[in-house]
């Protein structure tokens, strides 16, 4: 075995086009190509020179390797779908985690915002885990950093990969889902069972003894203001050996927020919770919970920022920021609520 294989750490799936690269549009007579090319300037002369039908000693030039680059760029492009499509590209994948046993985190994203070139990485979020597993290989960490999909549903695991995701997850450690805006366009409106897809994908992964790193963002799902709780994936079990975990974006109701400090562990020594939405009851009973049901074995302070619903939409921000904002200006780095939450002032 190469002793480089050996020594990998973290293996990231990116399931689009190369990050950085670029893909530029020229037009030639009526038809359209896409070429594949770092040299922006060029090709926007060249573009620019075709037209206005004013076609340069260098354009002449250029035609030939530009028809070479775009042909080239197909094949691959073709070959490349083939193998997203058939499974070839996970089972590469699974068998190559065998020869890294140094691998500590497996991280799957989607960059490409060319609605042209975009590939969805929901399947690959469900079924690399499970190809990995049933390699025989053991990746402690798994991160989904992947942009909202067209449908939530995707991400729904069907009951056989249920089953084998309950498998490949009793080891595992760390656990970081979360979607990443990066497309212009206006997200559709969702509907209140798309979240329950993403509900029972977080639960899956979650669902494990062994978890020590829990971080969940969901902030970038909210194309409006929240109406559905995504409280129970904080609900679903308790994590003895949990060290962190981040809620980041949760719309939950009162009693989901209490149930879920309950299930973490006094073994957690990080806590943050930023841009949560309440769905029930009041932020003065949310604080009052945070304060006598965080864990007593944090290490550092329990962090809590620009929390929603409930109170929030009626208060100016004036009031707002008396509250939940941070005092920079008078050199306190904490907020009121949070050093509420963390008992040092009643």
């Amino acid at each position: 075995m190469s002793k480089a294989w050996k020594n990998v750490r973290c293996l990231v799936i990116p399931v689009s086009a190369p990050k950085g690269s670029r893909i530029f549009q020229y037009r030639q007579f009526d038809h359209h190509n896409w070429v594949h090319g770092t040299e922006r300037e060029s090709c926007n002369r060249l573009r620019a020179e075709a037209s206005d039908g004013n076609f340069s000693e260098e354009y002449v030039g250029f035609q030939d390797p530009l028809r070479k680059a775009h042909h080239e760029y197909r094949r691959r492009f073709t070959e490349q779908q083939a193998a997203l499509e058939d499974g070839q590209f996970v089972r590469a994948i699974a068998a190559a985690t065998g020869r890294m046993p140094g691998v500590k985190r497996l991280e799957v994203q989607d960059f490409d915002d060319s609605a042209e070139h975009r590939i969805s990485a929901d399947q690959h979020a469900i079924q690399l885990p499970i190809a990995i597993h049933k390699a025989g290989t053991s990746i402690p960490g798994f991160w989904v950093e992947v942009s909202p999909t067209e449908n939530f549903y995707a991400l729904a695991p069907t009951r056989e990969q249920r089953h084998d995701i309950s498998a490949a997850v009793q080891q595992l450690k760390c656990f970081t889902f979360r979607p990443v805006g990066r497309s212009t366009k206006q997200e559709p409106v969702r509907e209140p069972r798309e979240f329950k897809a993403i509900e029972k994908y977080i639960k899956l992964f979650a669902d494990t003894a062994a978890l020590q790193h829990l971080s969940i963002w969901t902030e970038e799902l909210w194309q409006v203001t929240p109406t559905v709780s995504l409280g129970p994936v904080i609900n679903a079990r308790p994590w003895p050996n949990l060290r962190f975990a981040g809620w980041i974006g949760l719309s939950l109701y009162l009693t989901e927020l209490e149930r879920g400090l309950e299930n973490l562990s006094q073994t957690v020594l990080s806590l943050i919770i930023k841009d949560m939405h309440l769905l029930s009851g009041n932020w003065v009973e949310a604080l009052d919970i945070l304060r006598r049901k965080r864990p007593r074995s944090l290490t550092r302070p329990l962090e809590f920022e620009t929390p929603s619903g409930a109170e929030c939409e009626g208060m100016s921000q004036e009031a707002y920021e008396v509250v939940f904002k941070t005092d920079f200006i008078n050199s306190v780095d904490t907020s009121l609520a949070e050093r509420y939450i963390r008992g040092s002032i009643d």
